[in-house]
């Protein structure tokens, strides 16, 4: 298949979204697992050459995936914490709310450390990594100046520094993607057997519970060690 080359910056990143598109699509089609870099490029009309242009193996195209949809959620987490106080129920609602309705961050999440990173470059891996720990810590910032505004409207909260906010919403996210691996999928046949009930978790409920037993718990003891 001919392609004419890409000339210059918004055709590079059309093609290169082109390609991100079209890998999403048949991931979704293939019940979750990572299509091929043939089925990628024959899926989006392309030269299997300009593939390798814009990633080195399929693993880093999801790798980009996942890592626009960890920056949507941090938008939208630092959107909602624009206030000057913050209400722990209401934060964790929120954070339950946009780290669950993302099929990214729910599936690529799950295949991070398994898969993704097992075909990705070092340097391509460091740079997804730094650059989440740049949005941690900026989140982690808000939430600390935000829970000082608490504290000094008179809510019993304990101060949290940058860091240790910023390991929280890290906690938090994993407790999600555990929890995440255990859900059954839809089409399971054991979803409605009563006898497994007690073992059916679901995914915003136990989530929810998880993630407000860790704010509680910091905001409660990162003032008291022991």
């Amino acid at each position: 298949m001919a392609t004419v080359r890409a000339r210059d910056d918004d055709q590079k990143l059309a093609r290169k979204h082109t390609l991100m598109d079209a890998g999403w699509t048949l991931f979704k089609e293939n019940d979750g697992q990572l299509p091929s870099v043939a089925q990628v490029v024959k899926k989006a009309g392309l030269a299997k050459g300009t593939f390798y242009l814009y990633f080195k193996t399929k693993e880093e195209l999801f790798l980009e995936l996942l890592s626009d949809a960890v920056k949507r959620f941090f938008d939208n987490i630092k959107t909602e914490l624009s206030a000057e106080t913050i209400d722990v129920d209401a934060v964790i609602d929120t954070f339950v709310k946009h780290v669950s309705e993302d099929e990214a961050l729910i599936h690529l999440g799950c295949m991070l450390s398994g898969v993704i990173e097992q075909n990705t470059e070092e340097e391509v891996l460091l740079k997804f990594k730094l650059h989440m720990v740049q949005m941690l810590f900026e989140v982690g910032a808000i939430i600390s100046a935000a829970v000082e505004t608490a504290i000094e409207e008179g809510k019993p909260y304990n101060p949290i520094e940058t860091g240790v906010a910023a390991r929280l919403m890290l906690r938090s996210y994993a407790a999600f993607v555990g929890i995440a691996q255990m859900v059954p999928p839809p089409n399971s046949p054991y979803i409605d057997i009563p006898e497994l009930a007690p073992v059916k978790l679901d995914l915003q409920l136990d989530t929810k519970a998880i993630v407000r037993a860790l704010w509680q718990d910091a905001l409660q003891a990162c003032n008291n060690p022991e």
